[in-house]
């Protein structure tokens, strides 16, 4: 990752300078936690925006995606409303009219330690984290998102500190990374069939050249707990507080 400038959906709004990390090498702990908050607070601003843009898409179908063109102008007009930041993942499986899906992977800052919903009166936590949740449209409704995973601020703040994310825009291609190696290996074990192996509690999935630890926690489900650098001997350098079995922070 690099402190590259800002994507244009990021840019959209720029009454508040975005939030970036300056240091000429990896920040100190304190200040890497403090500005990747500020991160979240930007990206809560850019949420509620895009909130309503997919939900004034949504209302504008008034029933004509009978097609699979029509469908996919549809699905098109949505990725370039939202800009290349604003899905997570964006995927059509087109077929006859209320036969075909469009699911959607967006992100929301969220509270930690129980990934709720952020209301538009609910002050933003000190430590946000950040969810991956999925929407599937089916042609007459949209249903409840469910989420994927979420990422916690301290593995942000990791991030920050051993893979150079300096901006929102490096934390959300950090976010679509995990997804898309998460996705891969669901459809890999989906192909094992029923007799596929249990799933574990831990994973580690490549993101950024470094490596997210998630966990599966009960009732809450994935959380990426920490980042750590890629190779044995780094990882065997590591204070204990970065574990793989360390607590959700």
């Amino acid at each position: 990752m690099t402190g590259r400038p800002a994507s244009p959906i990021l840019r959209m709004s720029m009454s508040r300078i975005i939030p970036t990390i300056n240091t000429a090498g990896p920040p100190p702990e304190r200040h890497a936690s403090r500005v990747v908050a500020e991160m979240c607070h930007w990206l809560y601003d850019e949420e509620r925006r895009l909130d309503d843009v997919i939900s004034n898409q949504i209302k504008s179908i008034h029933g004509r995606l009978g097609t699979p063109k029509a469908q996919q102008k549809f699905v098109d007009r949505m990725r370039k409303a939202c800009g290349s930041k604003g899905f997570v993942d964006l995927h059509l499986t087109p077929g006859k009219r209320g036969k075909f899906t469009i699911a959607w992977a967006t992100w929301h800052v969220v509270q930690p330690m129980t990934a709720d919903v952020l209301g538009d009166n609910d002050p933003i936590p000190e430590r946000p984290w950040l969810s991956c949740e999925v929407t599937f449209y089916t042609g007459k409704s949209d249903t409840d998102p469910f989420i994927a995973f979420c990422l916690t601020h301290h593995a942000m703040q990791r991030l920050a500190e051993r893979c150079n994310a300096r901006t929102p825009d490096d934390l959300l291609d950090a976010l679509q990374e995990i997804w898309y190696h998460k996705m891969h290996q669901w459809q890999a074990r989906a192909a094992q069939g029923p007799m596929a192996e249990q799933v574990p509690r831990i994973m580690e999935l490549p993101v950024a050249g470094g490596l997210a630890v998630l966990e599966r926690i009960p009732n809450l489900g994935w959380i990426v707990k920490t980042v750590v650098p890629n190779n044995a001997q780094a990882n065997a350098g590591l204070p204990d507080e970065e574990s793989r079995t360390s607590g959700c922070r």
